[in-house]
């Protein structure tokens, strides 16, 4: 098997957007290697190598064969095609994994916006409540000299009733 087959039999059933998101290039760039019309380079093919665990010599030319450290799956021994297979479950797995990791982030990303703006909609509320504080002890130093001149105006007005006997 060439790298381009190798490529896809690593992808497996997962969308090219996808799987070229996990390999941190673009969907294009990945149709070209697996249609042979470019390799990657030196760092993204040890990036693939490490990633899917599979030997560098593998995913070049298809030789030794893919190997996937859990018991479960098939070794160096088994056939070449077996070993693919038995990897395109960790394929799929660390696909989801990643998916799970991006949403993850992006609702992280989305709470962290949200935190933000209720602080600073909580500093605006703060602002207007020491605001109408202070208008509110303003406004009771002046109802409580309103009431002292009433209170005066209404003592000066009082009659006198001392010495008007009849």
């Amino acid at each position: 098997m060439s790298f381009p087959q190798n490529l896809r039999a690593l992808r497996g059933a997962q969308s090219r957007k996808d799987f070229a998101a996990l390999l941190g290039i673009q969907p294009n760039t990945l149709r070209n290697y697996e249609e042979g019309l470019s390799l990657p380079n030196f760092e993204l093919g040890m990036l693939i190598s490490r990633k899917f665990n599979v030997s560098p010599e593998w995913l070049l030319s298809g030789e030794n064969a893919a190997t996937c450290e859990s018991s479960t799956h098939t070794t160096e021994t088994e056939s070449r095609g077996t070993a693919t297979a038995a990897c395109s479950r960790c394929i799929h797995l660390e696909l989801e994994l990643e998916k799970l990791r991006q949403e993850e982030r992006k609702e992280r990303e989305i709470l962290t916006q949200h935190a933000r703006e209720l602080t600073q909609e909580l500093r605006e509320v703060n602002a207007e409540n020491r605001r109408l504080a202070s208008l509110n002890g303003e406004l009771r130093e002046r109802i409580g000299r309103l009431e002292d001149q009433r209170g005066a105006r209404a003592s000066s007005k009082i009659p006198s009733t001392s010495g008007n006997v009849a």
